[in-house]
């Protein structure tokens, strides 16, 4: 179903973003830029206050109009402080810490080609080559080039070998003083994922529990609420996933997409189908351009109540994706909300070139048979 399946999707799509953050994927100007960065950018709000046209080449003798979704940022007024900041000094444990960093940057300016290669197609080949780094290097070096093959082995959803690779990653990140290395947060959490999407449950729980004790600074520590609620789910354990949720409602996490979709998912599961059905909607439209929107719409046509959202509404999600370039899902929009028995004809008429349009940007179309198709 797609409740059950969900939080596999959700971090499929996510975990490349995941290796992106990592050193071997970032210059050292952009690692800070990660650790403050806005994980809400792809979301899109509901006022439209800009639009532009998006024609169909001349030949096909019709044009639409699409909506472009403008997201708005409300500007924050800082006050200046001209009073003389005292000066931070480091403690030994940041300076050794920062001093790994740097030492990882270095190694990853050879692996960091290789790293990307394996990231755009995990062949075996690229895996071969990545290993064969990790094999003749030690320590920060070893351990992002195993990060980089565990990533790529969870991608493939080979969860054994994904579990095995970031194990070693783990150990070549330690040392005898320091068993959890600059790259421990991400080897946990990739690992976390891995028993996740393999329903290893119980492993999956022992490391999200200790994970903001251990690694209070990671980046990934807004998100593990998240994991938790949709581990909880899987088990079909509602209260506790609602429980989670519930205490991070005033976080800034609660307005992420993957935050609203655990918190439907876990209302559904309890039995709210009326406060479920109005979350998932909220995300469908809400966060166009998110892979949980696409899971939020899966279950509203399965419940039936995407018939029932506002041919408006979903004439400007649609427009959203085309806006983006997601020309596919647009097309199934365009074509799914043509269909409707009470959508007017020339409304109809519009929905069908638009998706018309999609298949000329996807180049599913030939001119002759672009040029076949009607005006109207």
């Amino acid at each position: 179903s797609p409740i059950s399946s969900t939080h596999r999707r959700i971090s499929i799509g996510a975990l490349t973003s995941v290796v992106a953050c990592t050193l071997l994927l970032l210059p050292i100007s952009g690692w800070a830029k990660v650790h403050g960065q806005d994980e809400t950018s792809s979301r899109t709000t509901q006022h439209h206050t800009a639009t532009k046209h998006h024609h169909v080449p001349s030949n096909a003798h019709a044009s639409h109009r699409a909506s472009s979704v403008t997201t708005h940022h409300h500007s924050r007024t800082r006050t200046v402080s001209h009073r003389r900041r005292r000066p931070h000094h480091l403690t030994a444990r940041e300076i050794a810490r920062s001093r790994r960093y740097r030492r990882a940057f270095v190694a990853s300016s050879e692996l960091r080609p290789m790293a990307q290669q394996l990231a755009q197609n995990p062949s075996p080949a690229a895996i071969a080559g990545v290993m064969s780094f990790a094999h003749r290097h030690t320590g920060d070096a070893a351990a992002a080039a195993y990060l980089a093959v565990g990533h790529a082995y969870l991608l493939d959803r080979q969860f054994a070998d994904a579990v095995s690779t970031l194990h070693n990653a783990h150990v070549a990140d330690a040392t005898p003083t320091s068993p959890n290395g600059p790259l421990a947060d991400y080897t946990d959490y990739l690992t976390a994922q891995a028993y996740l999407q393999s329903n290893q449950y119980p492993q999956a729980e022992k490391i999200l529990t200790d994970y903001v004790r251990k690694y209070p600074d990671s980046i990934f520590v807004p998100g593990i609420p998240v994991l938790q609620a949709n581990l909880y789910v899987a088990e079909g354990n509602a209260q506790s996933a609602l429980q989670i949720l519930d205490r991070h409602r005033s976080d800034p996490i609660a307005g992420h997409a993957d935050f609203q979709l655990a918190l439907a998912k876990a209302e559904f599961l309890a039995g709210k189908t009326d406060e479920a059905d109005h979350l998932f909607e909220h995300v469908y439209l809400g966060y166009p351009l998110s892979i949980e929107a696409g899971v939020a719409r899966a279950q509203l046509a399965s419940s039936s109540v995407l018939d029932t959202i506002a041919a408006t509404d979903r004439r400007r999600h649609a427009d959203a994706l085309y806006g983006a370039g997601h020309y596919a899902d647009a097309a199934v929009e365009y074509r799914s909300l043509a269909d409707e028995s009470n959508v007017p004809a020339d409304v109809q008429s519009e929905l069908l070139v638009a998706a018309v349009e999609c298949d000329w940007k996807l180049k599913h179309l030939t001119k002759r048979e672009l040029d076949a198709i009607p005006d109207t």
